[in-house]
């Protein structure tokens, strides 16, 4: 059972190299991992590409936090945008850096690194990324790999 979720509370927009042309993606705050989401049997990780307000909203739920400008995708968001995310569960709440991205045919593959301290209690940390559909076609799949000290 999962006892804890992390809410992300930053909105920004980075830009990162993207095979070779700049991908501009915006982390969209005030959102948390709803509980009923859970990794496979046997694993700590999920991933994948958010093409719909439906699918989104399967995954994730708005977090009020008090005394902080709450941001929230626009109704028409996934109009022209989709979110990559990727959920990992475990007694470390983590923290995601983008070191660096490449696209392979129909694969976007995000590089990252994380930083965390050991807990009693259990996460369910999260990355949460929007992007343009432009950069992405119907057959794009997301594959993310740590760059992580052994």
């Amino acid at each position: 059972m999962i006892r804890g979720s992390l809410p992300l509370l930053l909105c920004l927009c980075v830009t990162v190299v993207y095979g070779e042309t700049p991908l501009t993606w915006e982390i969209p705050s005030s959102y948390f991992l709803k509980n009923t989401i859970q990794p496979e049997k046997g694993q700590t990780f999920r991933q994948g590409i958010l093409r719909t307000q439906k699918e989104f909203d399967t995954f994730f739920g708005p977090a009020a936090v008090m005394f902080s400008n709450q941001k929230f995708l626009p109704e028409d968001y996934f109009e022209k945008n989709a979110i990559l995310f990727f959920a990992e569960w475990g007694n470390i709440p983590w923290e995601y850096q983008v070191v660096r991205t490449v696209q392979e045919g129909d694969i976007l593959r995000i590089f990252y690194s994380k930083t965390g301290t050991p807990s009693s209690a259990e996460y369910a940390s999260f990355f949460l990324r929007g992007i343009s559909q432009k950069n992405l076609t119907p057959k794009t799949r997301l594959e993310t790999q740590c760059i992580c000290p052994k």
